[in-house]
């Protein structure tokens, strides 16, 4: 809780864009639970022989329109460090 901040006050990012940058990403975190809930739902329902194809709705909001930089990496990046962590936890590798 330390580090970040002191980060990016080193780095001369002014303190209005370091909030708006971290809770960028703390939004990316519930979005990537909110995804991985709407995998366990479709699944779920296709077990029980509820499901139909028209059930999945998928707007790609964080990538069109491209926001402007640096925020338009932050999806990128979060998506690779959920993909990074999921499969290391998967494969039973320590998360560290």
């Amino acid at each position: 809780m330390f580090a970040v901040p002191t980060a990016m006050a080193v780095l001369g990012i002014d303190s209005s864009d370091a909030f708006g940058y971290v809770g960028t990403l703390g939004a990316f975190g519930f979005l990537a639970a909110y995804f991985l809930l709407s995998i366990a739902a479709s699944v779920y329902l296709y077990r029980k022989g509820w499901w139909r194809p028209g059930h999945i709705f998928f707007v790609p909001a964080s990538f069109y329109p491209v926001p402007l930089y640096p925020t338009n990496l932050f999806t990128y990046w979060a998506t690779l460090w959920s993909v990074r962590s999921g499969s290391r936890f998967y494969l039973g590798a320590p998360l560290g």
